[in-house]
């Protein structure tokens, strides 16, 4: 069983989006995923409208259970962790023992406005793509 942890800054888009494409594209049973960000933020925890909307059109299901931080546990949990952002770096994180021996990759997604459609929809088309070529990984191994 491999775990794969995705982290975005929020934990309210990147991440999210990622963590719902991959378990939308992937079929098989040998993967477990969570994701997480650096910051939580009280004032905005859950995905915005917007990007909830344009998954539903294309079918994709997506757990809002609001932002979660990262914590030890999630690093001690995960195998690999993606990055799916652009504006984070490993020395961000606070647990950096945790980071070490772990397959980490960067997805330098950039952040985008909860109110542009269109730069969420390229957003997500970016993300996607990268779960698709993980998924081809997965299933190879």
């Amino acid at each position: 069983m491999m775990n794969l942890l995705f982290v975005c800054k929020h934990n309210r888009f990147r991440s999210k989006v990622a963590e719902a494409l991959f378990r939308h594209h992937y079929k098989g049973d040998k993967v477990n995923t969570k994701s997480a960000g650096l910051i939580a933020t009280l004032m905005h925890p859950y995905i915005p409208r917007n990007v909830m909307q344009i998954l539903k059109k294309r079918g994709i299901s997506i757990r809002d259970e609001g932002a979660i931080r990262i914590e030890p546990f999630l690093l001690k949990w995960a195998d690999n962790v993606i990055i799916v952002a652009d504006d984070i770096e490993l020395s961000m994180f606070k647990d950096r023992d945790f980071i070490h021996g772990k397959k980490v990759f960067i997805w330098p997604i950039k952040e985008v406005s909860e109110n542009d459609i269109r730069g969420i929809e390229w957003k997500i088309n970016e993300i996607e793509k990268n779960v698709i070529d993980l998924v081809k990984i997965v299933n190879s191994k």
